[in-house]
């Protein structure tokens, strides 16, 4: 399975993904401190090969599609407050219209979404992104996604 982690930050999740058994992660991270520390994290458990590291915002930056097929789990896990929701007029919309638009998606693929507690799910979101189930812990929120049919 790919994985694509967008907000990678130092790319634990991504991280954690390949070490069970992901065949491929791509991260995408704006910072430079946290580009510095994801690519030396990287460096360190050996896995340069199987990751690609994209420079750049979430909402806009080149992301090549995976080796086999599309992502089949993405990580959204976006610094707040960047944006409370995924409505059109939150910075988040973008990223879900990428989403298996320009950047590749597979079949039945599974999102998972970090956001504040105190967020509003939206009833739909942009892409064709269906909400699946949530789950409240402390004062943040996991909402699994899946895109439907457009």
């Amino acid at each position: 399975m790919s994985v694509l982690d967008l907000f990678a930050g130092v790319g634990n999740l991504g991280i954690e993904a390949l070490s069970r058994g992901a065949s491929f992660c791509c991260f995408v991270e704006q910072d430079r401190m946290a580009l510095q520390a994801l690519r030396a994290n990287l460096s360190t458990i050996g896995v340069s090969r199987e990751a690609v590291v994209v420079a750049g915002p979430a909402a806009s930056a080149p992301v090549p599609a995976p080796p086999h097929g599309g992502y089949g789990l993405i990580f959204v896990d976006p610094p707040y407050p960047l944006s409370r929701d995924g409505s059109d007029a939150s910075p988040l919309a973008a990223v879900f219209r990428r989403l298996g638009h320009d950047i590749a998606v597979a079949q039945n693929a599974l999102l998972v979404w970090r956001l504040p507690l105190d967020a509003p799910l939206p009833a739909t979101l942009p892409g064709h992104w269906c909400l699946e189930q949530r789950h409240d812990y402390g004062s943040m929120r996991l909402a699994l996604l899946v895109r439907t049919s457009p």
